[in-house]
């Protein structure tokens, strides 16, 4: 038996030789009782931001393969039409000091929080306590002379987007093929890279209760199915083994 988490993987597991019969399509588990809307933390919001302030999170690790600053060349374009929202950057990682300057360059520095890695405790908190999450990650590429390559392997969700789906957060992916092609995924998508088409998304979403609401509802909704889906699949398993 082999697990894939999208059709785009079971495609490419067929090339490669694997018999269809032997593959199940079902997206990763999450533990919702811990990735919960009931993590939300008050006083984290508190902590991170005014009462009427919005927060929009992006939960990648500050590394080129993650596009971390379509993210922050969005966020001057959201404050334009959306002045009271703060950008919370979990993660980590070595392009930290360019993303710094990038930010102050922008003139978002003070609008922008560099909280790093935080523990898997915290993680909920941070996931259920926002408004929005936004993952970066794209199949286009820079290599080492700049040009834009496009990288085999990326076409589905990361953990993160799976969590604060479970935690009823709105979410916002970049529309790679795995994303697109998913019944699974509820949130909104924008082009690639196009750090525009992302704020112009992040500005509706905010402008939107409704559809906020929605979306997280959906989400939240998504998850608990997978997760009775997993345990069907875990006692078929047991009985197969």
């Amino acid at each position: 038996m082999v697990h894939a988490a999208d059709n785009l993987t079971k495609s490419r597991l067929i090339e490669l030789g694997c018999a269809p019969e032997r593959i199940f399509v079902q997206q990763f588990g999450v533990d919702t009782n811990r990735f919960s809307p009931t993590a939300c933390s008050q006083s984290l919001r508190r902590k991170l931001a005014s009462d009427e302030t919005f927060l929009v999170l992006c939960g990648r690790w500050w590394r080129a393969q993650y596009s971390v600053d379509v993210f922050i060349r969005a966020m001057p374009l959201v404050l334009k039409k959306v002045p009271n929202v703060k950008f919370v950057l979990l993660g980590g990682g070595p392009l930290e000091k360019k993303f710094r300057e990038l930010a102050k360059d922008l003139g978002v520095y003070g609008k922008a929080l560099f909280i790093g890695r935080v523990s898997p405790e915290e993680m909920p908190k941070y996931l259920a306590s926002v408004d929005i999450y936004v993952d970066t990650v794209s199949l286009y590429r820079a290599d080492a002379l700049g040009r834009v390559i496009v990288a085999r392997g990326e076409s589905s969700f990361g953990q993160n987007t799976r969590e604060a789906m479970a935690c009823g957060t709105p979410q916002i992916l970049s529309d790679m093929p795995g994303v697109k092609a998913s019944g699974w995924f509820q949130g909104l998508t924008y082009e690639q890279s196009d750090h525009t088409d992302l704020a112009d998304n992040i500005v509706q979403l905010l402008r939107d209760e409704k559809l906020l609401r929605s979306i997280g509802a959906r989400s939240r909704q998504k998850n608990s199915g997978v997760l009775r889906l997993r345990k069907d699949n875990e006692e078929l398993g047991n009985r197969l083994s």
